[in-house]
């Protein structure tokens, strides 16, 4: 017996993904339990048709839209280290996991644009890993530091 289904929904990149690897999740759990019946759940492919794994096209789709500047201006960034700070500390991450610290104040100047952009890309894969995303805003022009 097989069952196909297709579900397509429009919703912010990063939650579609997180359904299809949910989705994904259930189907191999269900194999499992059903013996007999065949899941097959299909492949996720990115806007190019590569087959990429969910997390992996979510996380590439959040840094392509943080590629065109170095990392956020210093009063947006540290904005940003403070949300992802409360997840950390509401017990959300590894406790010996905290955000990684925005290079602003001494560190600003001290720092160059290539450790800053990876200080920022490293920022945006803790988010990633917590399942927290969404508190890496889309930033306006005013907000992003290029150089």
């Amino acid at each position: 017996m097989q069952f196909t289904f297709k579900i397509t929904v429009e919703v912010r990149p990063y939650r579609l993904i997180f359904l299809g690897y949910a989705l994904k999740e259930l189907c191999n759990a269900a194999d499992k339990v059903l013996s007999g019946i065949s899941f097959d759940c299909g492949e996720i492919e990115d806007a190019e048709g590569r087959n990429v794994s969910p997390m992996e096209s979510d996380l590439r789709e959040l840094h392509d839209r943080h590629n065109d500047f170095i990392c956020p201006m210093p009063q947006k960034w540290n904005e940003i280290y403070i949300s992802l700070l409360k997840v950390w500390e509401r017990g959300l991450a590894r406790p010996d996991d905290k955000p990684p610290v925005p290079l602003i104040l001494a560190a600003w100047h001290e720092s160059t644009d290539e450790q800053k952009k990876e200080r920022w890309r490293t920022t945006i894969d803790w988010a990633y890993e917590y399942n927290c995303p969404e508190l890496i805003p889309e930033l306006g022009e005013v907000e992003k530091f290029r150089g």
